[in-house]
């Protein structure tokens, strides 16, 4: 699942796998957008059983994204990390305000 921008037309972070969560037949966001649900149906991944996935499923939207990944993490990333794992290009900026700083 690919999440866009639609004002920019970009796509917002990496695609999400939801290969385990079936066959997807309606999305829908949460009125604050911090929330998605699919409904999916059991989809075999060889062309027979095991099947996996189908029901309803709910996923962190982009908005609720920053607040999943601050509750993973005990620190924020040192200024290294931050150039390694997110971009050398882009500014560092602490994610998750009130965690110290790693070194």
């Amino acid at each position: 699942m690919r999440f866009w921008d639609t004002t920019s037309g970009q796509q917002i972070g990496e695609p999400v796998d939801i290969t385990a969560i079936g066959l997807s037949l309606h999305v829908q966001f949460s009125h604050d957008a911090r929330r998605v649900f699919m409904a999916a149906l059991p989809e075999s991944l060889s062309g027979s059983s095991p099947f996996v996935g189908g029901g309803i499923w709910q996923i962190p939207g982009p908005a609720a994204w920053n607040d999943a990944l601050c509750d993973k993490l005990v620190s924020n990333p040192s200024e290294q990390q931050w150039k390694d794992w997110i971009s050398p290009d882009i500014p560092y900026q602490a994610p998750c305000p009130g965690k110290p700083r790693s070194h």
